[in-house]
């Protein structure tokens, strides 16, 4: 499932998703022809987080707009994570049968409290709440990134901390949920292929099964 240069969905299923975070995207002017797409599955009830410093073209179509401190881009997707562990909205089934590693995650990010986080990134810890529960009970729900994310020095880590949000969940692998790294050249896929979207992602003694990797870098 991991390790290409390309997103998990295509673009027709974020016509049809429930829930769709750009996270570091800025997709209305970067990327239009996908957030066209966007802007269709929002005429039809979707719900938009941009998570973002600025507030930019896509911020103003969205439901939420985080104005994340620069470089929290963890320590809030961790919160998240954390929030869905201890809300009981895990999807256990997933875990058990196609991941490996979720204790390590779940004691990994246990320090990373609604407050602690809010503190951290800026954003309000009941914003931060409502996210979390919005991704997690969401039928179908995609999570889509750019340059924000993997232009920085963690960029590895980003990526990673918003997979493990799609493993804790089960928003990965099927119909109108994925995680979807928005690319407009070739050079930008192959740096999906060799960093941000890593092949370790494979369990080596679970085929089949992708693995939970703790993210802690930066804040």
């Amino acid at each position: 499932m991991f390790g290409a240069g390309g997103g998990t969905s295509s673009y027709r299923e974020v016509e049809e998703t429930d829930v769709v975070f750009l996270w570091g995207s800025n997709a209305r002017e970067t990327h239009p022809i996908f957030f066209h797409h966007v802007l269709k599955g929002v005429r039809r009830g979707a719900r938009l987080f941009v998570v973002d410093p600025r507030r930019t073209a896509s911020a103003q179509w969205a439901e939420s707009w985080f104005a994340l401190k620069v470089g929290t881009d963890i320590a809030l997707a961790n919160a998240m994570g954390r929030e869905i562990i201890h809300a009981g909205l895990v999807n256990s089934r997933f875990i058990r049968n196609a991941t490996t590693g979720f204790e390590a995650y779940a004691e990994a990010v246990e320090a990373y409290t609604l407050q602690v986080a809010s503190q951290l990134t800026g954003i309000d810890a009941e914003t931060i709440r409502e996210a979390a529960h919005a991704y997690a009970r969401a039928d179908r729900a995609m999570i889509c990134w750019t340059l924000g994310i993997t232009e920085h020095h963690t960029s590895v880590d980003n990526v990673l901390a918003l997979i493990n949000l799609a493993l804790l969940t089960g928003h990965v692998g099927r119909y109108g949920s994925g995680l979807n790294p928005l690319r407009g050249f070739p050079t930008a896929c192959r740096g999906s292929r060799t960093s941000s979207i890593p092949r370790s992602g494979r369990s080596s003694n679970a085929p089949g099964a992708s693995s939970f990797r703790p993210s802690t870098a930066g804040p």
